[in-house]
């Protein structure tokens, strides 16, 4: 799962509006908080949050590759 975090921490960027790197994606503004637990943060304005905010995959409890399973059987046609 380490590679997945490195491959979505490459996407993050800052939403704070007062920030410098602000909607910068590639800035090298983000740094790691959490690995395990897939946060980040910001190094100019020290905002934190996790990877999958504004997605799909926010607050889920289950484990991403079983969602995506789910959904794959379920765009396939199987209960």
């Amino acid at each position: 799962m380490k590679h997945d975090f490195d491959k979505f921490k490459l996407l993050q960027y800052c939403t704070n509006e007062s920030c410098k790197y602000y909607n910068q994606i590639g800035s090298g503004n983000i740094g790691t908080l959490s690995s395990k637990n897939n946060q980040v943060y910001c190094n100019g304005c020290k905002s934190r949050w996790v990877i999958t905010k504004d997605t799909f995959f926010y607050d889920l409890r289950s484990e991403k590759a079983l969602i995506i399973s789910v959904l794959k059987d379920l765009s396939e046609g199987k209960g």
